[in-house]
């Protein structure tokens, strides 16, 4: 991991987190939960992004309503809704650098890219050579990618970019209580 985290506040065991601007107003929880949330080499990256939020919170110290429900700090947390949290990640994974996962990352704009071709309903000879050339190919790719998925140490259906994830629906409390604050 980049950063070493503890039970102890943050800043003890990393003295400077402050000299990145980004960090500097930020709890030790809130660090916690970027760093246990999107480090390529959290414990908890194993997890989906969704599973990793909720336990990255929990590890950091948030609290729990229930066994199932976080504390309306962690969810507001979670759900992206903390300004100087959301501003701070993108600075903290531009810290990380890893060929290995920016290949992949490359091979999946590749993939969808011939997944599209695919798609596509041919109708000239040139389009339907090339249609047969992907199509022939794509079992290698997709064997291809699980392959440096493996050599990463991911799940199978890892995915990083959190706009793939839909949000989940709001239980009836949830949405009783936006109303209230709105």
């Amino acid at each position: 991991m980049l950063f070493k985290i503890s039970s102890d506040d943050i800043r003890k065991d990393n003295s400077n987190i402050n000299a990145i601007p980004a960090f500097e107003g930020l709890t030790s929880m809130q660090l916690k939960y970027i760093f246990l949330t999107y480090d390529f080499d959290s414990p908890l990256k194993q997890l989906s992004l969704a599973d990793r939020k909720e336990q990255a919170c929990e590890n950091a110290g948030y609290k729990r309503e229930s066994v199932k429900r976080m504390d309306k700090n962690a969810r507001t947390m979670m759900s992206g809704k903390v300004a100087t949290v959301e501003k701070a990640i993108p600075v903290f994974k531009a810290m990380l650098r890893d060929i290995d996962r920016e290949a992949l990352e490359a091979y999946d704009i590749n993939l969808e890219n011939y997944m599209a071709q695919m798609k596509l309903k041919p109708t000239t000879k040139e389009e339907w050579d090339i249609n047969t050339k992907i199509t022939a190919q794509y079992e290698k790719l997709i064997i291809g990618r699980k392959r440096i998925i493996e050599n990463l140490n991911l799940r199978a259906d890892y995915m990083e970019d959190e706009e793939s994830i839909e949000e989940q629906e709001l239980s009836s409390l949830d949405r009783h209580n936006e109303k209230k604050i709105s």
